[in-house]
């Protein structure tokens, strides 16, 4: 039978305690197999059975009477002892918590004995008990410089200490940027989703890569790709030890930063020049685990942008990697006009809203946790972004008890609002400074680039051109404070953004409701302007909702004839003609397509000339279709997210009327992902199409039903029956989708009447409908 290995450590322990202590009987000695060695307010334990297993020798603390009496570098029979192993004592020795004063090496056969304070070789193999005293009269010696000089060493030599001790300092700089009570400066949530760019960056550096650039505009999700990094090598790629450290500051220095850390975590006080020591030592390791420096946040033209240059410049060994985070790669990888030396051994990834793929394990994710997102929520755009999952989750109660599912809505409504508007009420002092930036954009009136009209719509991004006095001391304040970022956009334009948008759109709102106030003397007119200026601002259609519903609580009463103006301008399906349109891309860039009168697609410059092949159009189909004039009935459907009513009966409701003359729109009131996916539609014919069942909740007016119904089920029978009067096959369909998704509420009346409502009512209806002569009707058809 094979000793375990467990057995044959205690065996070879046991056998060796009585020669060395002759004068301690065997029993009075304890011994700890794991190390509990501290560094600052961090503990690293070293485990002594997995190194007897896998090395021959293991790292023992010997006890008695509850005090530290040896480090007992313990190797098997016939290993060789050697110096290393007297120094690698000495330094456990110093840091444990209670100093150790011997350091005992021995293989059975040869015992060294050192004074562990003075380093000092002890005569003979055994310590007898004038000679302990002795020694623990040194140990209390131990001064703080010889303990920074153990760390020192151990972090040096000892991949098992420096791997676990960096981590470990890694972990409570993220605890420090981590929020559970939803701190909005802070970048870290309840809930972390793992980016795909930590696995390229895994990716790069196993294939040689010795530097990575994260790069992207604010609020793309950077920071947490660092995070996510930590997770991956933490759990999957032990491999790599990451030390986070935040750049921040221009004037800020690397090495300081990286020193300020080693310090704070560690216990290790250290200088800057010290911690490029340290980086340097790891630069030429030959062997071990790598090191990887995440610096976060590396500015144009700043110190620690210069000296990750001059760092690259003398070169560095495959044993050290840095991974940074900068708004644009050109800022850390170019040195003016020519290439750094940084750039030959980097490579960059441009940060982006979520995947499809990233919104997949994102989903899977809340799910295990109790939060779930309704049928539909892939197909926004705006779901994809990291700091609207942030805002929506933070709205989710921390407990949620066993078996129970929080939904999250397929689409973004007024409640994003509401929300921010509460989480303001602690932080007046930037309500007014967000209130002018907000203002500035939008009464903005310098002339823009194509990527920032585009990137208007895609986030909230206010040219600093367009600030006047007011503003630039705002802009000065929420800077300085961390509430907002400058930055270069794409398109050219200095530009400043808001680090939580949430906040920066609950201003918004009352911005823009105090401007429609001004214009409410004249409807049509007021109108327009709320449809113009929604459809250039990034959620355009909740902030014109919540503006109306801002503006009618102020003047008392409800603007019943703003709303029949904006019920006049119905969307449209238009053919496209011969075009040049521009699309933002995932990665923020721009696509120019030459659209031709036949239909055919070309990828182009921004002047229209081909770059690419032509696309002819599908035989058959003529030339494309698009939907125009969607920000009027898009503002109305999230206003019906609120009971409104002009009196007290079921008929005054402002609401339903809106739902039922909204639902009978031809088409989805959608905008999806900018990345291409396939969207389920129904096809009705001439009466339109409809988004097919399983992706129903993200048309804004089906939600709104379905809220109404889960709501004020017992009194909607009467509505339901108004709507089958209006003859819309549409609208019937609308109403279908949301009652299906309330089939398997936990309300079992709901339940129940939603089932009966849909085989008694509504599909009798939508079989009449479709059969009717003047129409043709089809099945689920895919479009891109």
């Amino acid at each position: 039978m094979t000793t375990p290995p467990e057995a044959d450590l205690e065996a070879h322990l046991s056998a060796q305690l009585p020669k060395i202590f002759p004068h301690i009987p065997p029993g009075d000695i304890d011994h700890q197999t794991h190390l509990v060695l501290r560094f600052g307010r961090n503990e690293i334990t070293v485990n002594g059975e997995t190194k007897w297993k896998k090395e021959g020798r293991a790292d023992i603390v010997l006890n008695h009477k509850g005090k530290p009496i040896a480090v007992i570098e313990l190797k098997r029979a016939g290993v060789k002892l050697t110096r290393d192993d007297v120094d690698q004592g000495r330094n456990y020795a110093r840091v444990l918590e209670h100093p150790a004063p011997l350091v005992v090496v021995t293989n059975g056969s040869d015992t060294w004995l050192i004074d562990a304070y003075s380093g000092e070789d002890l005569a003979g193999d055994s310590v007898e008990a004038d000679q302990l005293r002795e020694l623990f009269a040194n140990a209390s010696k131990i001064a703080a410089e010889k303990r920074q000089a153990a760390i020192e060493a151990l972090l040096g030599t000892d991949s098992s200490i420096w791997e676990s001790a960096v981590q470990m300092a890694t972990d409570r700089v993220i605890d420090r940027l981590s929020t559970w009570d939803d701190d909005l400066r802070k970048p870290f949530g309840r809930f972390h989703f793992v980016r795909q760019a930590a696995q390229a960056a895994i990716d790069a550096f196993e294939s040689g890569k010795k530097v990575v650039v994260l790069e992207g505009a604010p609020l793309t999700g950077k920071t947490n790709a660092l995070k996510s990094f930590s997770v991956l090598t933490d759990v999957l790629e032990p491999k790599f030890a990451m030390l986070f450290v935040k750049a921040s500051m221009a004037h800020s220095s690397l090495f300081e930063r990286l020193a300020d850390v080693l310090t704070s975590e560690l216990g290790w006080e250290i200088e800057g020049k010290d911690a490029r020591t340290w980086l340097r030592r790891f630069a030429s390791k030959a062997e071990g685990p790598t090191l990887v420096v995440a610096v976060d946040g590396v500015a144009k033209g700043s110190l620690v942008a210069k000296e990750l240059e001059t760092f690259a410049e003398s070169g560095f060994g495959d044993r050290l990697k840095f991974l940074v985070t900068t708004e644009s790669a050109d800022d850390v990888l170019m040195s003016g006009r020519d290439v750094s030396a940084l750039a030959e051994a980097a490579v960059s990834f441009r940060m982006s809203p979520l995947t499809a793929d990233e919104f997949h394990q994102s989903r899977a994710s809340l799910g295990k946790g109790g939060v779930g997102f309704d049928r539909g929520a892939e197909l926004s755009r705006v779901h994809r972004l990291p700091w609207i999952l942030r805002a929506e989750l933070a709205q989710i109660p921390k407990d949620i008890p066993y078996g129970r599912e929080i939904r999250l809505p397929a689409s973004i409504g007024v409640e994003l609002v509401w929300y921010a508007r509460e989480r303001l009420k602690g932080l007046a002092y930037i309500q007014r400074p967000l209130r002018e930036i907000a203002r500035a954009l939008v009464n903005g009136a310098t002339k823009k680039s194509e990527a920032l009209v585009l990137g208007q719509i895609g986030g909230f991004v206010v040219p600093i051109d367009d600030l006047d006095s007011n503003g630039r001391a705002a802009m000065a304040t929420l800077v300085a404070d961390g509430w907002a970022r400058e930055y270069r956009h794409a398109g050219g334009e200095d530009v400043v953004m808001p680090t939580v948008p949430e906040l920066f759109m609950a201003e918004l709102c009352d911005v823009v409701s105090r401007e429609l106030e001004a214009r409410i003397d004249d409807p049509a007119a007021a109108a327009r302007w709320l449809s113009d200026t929604c459809a250039g601002l990034f959620l355009g259609d909740v902030i014109g909702a919540q503006a109306i519903i801002d503006c009618g609580l102020r003047l008392g009463s409800f603007p019943q004839l703003l709303i029949v103006k904006l019920l006049e301008d119905r969307p449209e399906v238009r053919t496209m003609g011969a075009a040049l349109i521009a699309m933002t891309l995932r990665d923020g860039s721009l696509m120019h397509l030459k659209i031709g009168e036949d239909g055919s697609i070309t990828p182009s410059d921004r002047s229209g000339n081909a770059i690419g092949r032509t696309i002819p159009p599908t035989p058959g189909e003529g030339p494309g279709q698009t939907y125009g004039a969607l920000t009027s009935w898009s503002i109305l459907a999230h206003l019906t997210r609120r009971p409104m009513a002009s009196g007290p009966e079921l008929s005054d409701r402002v609401d339903l009327v809106l739902i039922m003359e909204l639902g009978t729109c031809p088409f989805p009131l959608l905008h999806v992902s900018n990345e291409p996916m396939g969207v389920m539609v129904h096809d009705l014919g001439d009466h339109g199409e409809t988004l097919a069942r399983e992706h129903a909740l993200a048309d804004p007016v089906t939600m709104s039903m379905r809220h109404l119904f889960a709501r004020e089920w017992e009194q909607m029978d009467d509505f339901i029956s108004a709507m089958l009067a209006e003859d819309s096959l549409v609208l019937m369909v609308r109403v279908h989708n949301a009652l299906h998704a309330l089939e398997d509420s936990s309300n079992i009346e709901l339940s129940g009447w939603a089932s009966g409502r849909l085989s008694s009512t509504v599909l009798p209806e939508i079989e009449r409908l479709m059969e009717m002569p003047a129409h043709s009707a089809g099945g689920a058809v895919e479009e891109e």
